[in-house]
This record gives structure tokens, sequence and C-alpha cells, in this order.
């Protein structure tokens, strides 16, 4: 009994982020709900099939926060509320046929920046020129003994490398040019660029 109750206490964190919500994509159904249907067009496999919004413009984790004290989905549940009122403003103008007030209409310019930045295909491009201009930096560190030699300090300094970490020059620039390492962008990472650039507040 007791092992039950401890399960029933853990938290479900939600997995299927969209980055297109599915109250936009309800528009486009044929009751005008995220529970109705849509038609598809894969570009890729050049396919065309009915779903609902829930099936479509999302995937696993994609706004999946690590920071200490935070849920790990609260920045999916905060989304999901700017992303209702944006939608609701934008039901709005559709039964009206006018523009809101300003106040309003921002919700539905953040959602297109949104929109426009906070996508799979983005992302990856974001991330790809984020690991190469890591690599730029790292060749440049080992270009020169001092500087070198003076950024590992600072590094110990500033608490990004173990005060007892050891590792030469010769080492450190043949670890470079030889390609040795991975540069990883973690999913935290990734929504701060993307977030900033669409300058949503």
């Amino acid at each position: 009994m007791a092992a039950l109750d401890c399960q029933e206490t853990v938290k479900k964190f939600a997995r299927n982020h969209h980055f297109v919500p599915q109250g936009y994509l309800a528009g486009f159904t044929g009751d005008g709900t995220s529970k109705g249907s849509l038609f598809v067009s894969d570009l890729v496999s050049r396919s065309v099939f009915p779903t609902n919004p829930r099936n479509i413009g999302a995937a696993r984790d994609f706004n999946r926060i690590e920071a200490d004290g935070h849920d790990p989905d609260i920045l999916e549940r905060e989304l999901g509320e700017f992303e209702g009122r944006a939608i609701s403003i934008i039901r709005g103008i559709q039964a009206r046929g006018e523009l809101p007030a300003d106040e309003e209409l921002s919700y539905v310019i953040n959602l297109i920046a949104l929109l426009l930045v906070r996508n799979p295909r983005s992302r990856r491009t974001m991330n790809t020129a984020k690991r190469h201009m890591v690599r730029i930096i790292g060749g440049m560190l080992t270009l020169d003994r001092r500087l070198f030699e003076y950024h590992f300090a600072k590094a110990k300094e500033d608490g990004f490398v173990r005060q007892d970490a050891e590792a030469s020059f010769e080492d450190i620039r043949e670890f470079i040019e030889d390609d040795q390492y991975t540069v990883t962008v973690s999913t935290s990472e990734s929504l701060s660029l993307e977030l900033v650039g669409s300058r949503m507040r």
C-alpha cells in the first residue's frame, strides 16, 4: 500500500511540447477545435493525411528546462498560457474584422516572432552556428601559449575549471586541432537564445 501511495504522488510532466500551438492549429480543423481533424502535407515524404493538432507541430521535451527549483515543463505551461491569450485575440480579429488595441496586438506579434525562431529547423541552424563559434574560439585560444595560460587561469578563478586541474598548452592544442571533442547545446540554452531572439515580453 505504501508503494502504491508513493507511485500516486509522482508528478507527471508534459512531454509532448508544441512549437506550433494546438489552439492555432485548431483554426485549420473542420470544427475549429483542437480535437477536430485537419489535413497535413508532408513535404519530405510527399504524403497527405488527416490528423488532429495534438499529433503535429510538436516534439518531445522541446521546451524542457533544467533549472533548480523549477519543474522541467514550467516553460511549456507558461508558453501555453501566453499562446492561449494570443490565439483568443486572433479569433477576436477574425470575428470583428479589425485589429485590437496595441496591448493586445503585441500578443499576436510576439506569437509570430516565436513561431519564426522557436521551431526545430531554426534551432538546428542556431545550434550549428553556436558549435561553429565554439570551435573558432578554441582554435584562437590555442594559437598562443600566453593567451591560453591566461584564460585557463581565469577559468579556474571564475570556477569554470577545478583549481587542481592541469592541462598543458601542447595537449590542449592537439585536442582542439584533432577535433577530439563534441559541442553540445542544451535545450535550456537553445530556449534562452530563441526567447531573446524573438524579444518576447
